[in-house]
């Protein structure tokens, strides 16, 4: 039967130094933008994405380290930047935004496990990567952990 081999963590998801920016008045150039972003301690790329839909336009923003955006992060009440007359919000890319995420190993599966499957019984924000031997590895929020070992033990995952 498959069990929990081990786990790790804490880590961020994905990328840790990556921002969402919104809030990005239609009156903004992306002249404005990059000039205003790249101003942020720290910033190592910017990526505009212009949207026609009623959500409006954003950008992601990179820098150079977790630390530099986490700063960011905890002063961005006080210290959101203003472009074109606007003020932007910054926010973690992540769904469960600065949350910690956990790595944990599930050992014995079957062989003809995938991750699809593993994705759709443990839900669409566990990452998933199988490796050789019957073991994957799932990097989720330590809930999503939880909900996963209670699956496995009754033999559902």
């Amino acid at each position: 039967a498959a069990g929990i081999c081990s786990t790790k963590g804490p880590r961020h998801g994905p990328d840790p130094r990556k921002l969402f920016v919104g809030n990005i008045g239609p009156e903004a150039t992306d002249e404005d933008l990059y000039a205003t972003l790249y101003a942020l301690d720290g910033v190592t790329e910017v990526s505009i994405h212009r949207n026609k839909s009623k959500r409006g336009d954003f950008a992601f923003v990179w820098f150079a380290s977790p630390e530099q955006a986490e700063a960011q992060m905890k002063t961005r009440k006080t210290r959101n930047p203003e472009c074109a007359g606007t003020k932007l919000h910054l926010e973690w890319t992540l769904k469960e935004r600065n949350q910690e995420r956990k790595q944990q190993t599930i050992c014995n599966l079957p062989p003809d496990t995938t991750a699809e499957e593993l994705r759709k019984s443990l839900g669409a924000e566990v990452e998933v990567e199988l490796s050789e031997g019957g073991s994957a590895q799932i990097t989720a929020s330590e809930k999503q952990l939880s909900k996963a070992e209670a699956l496995i033990r009754e033999g559902r995952a």
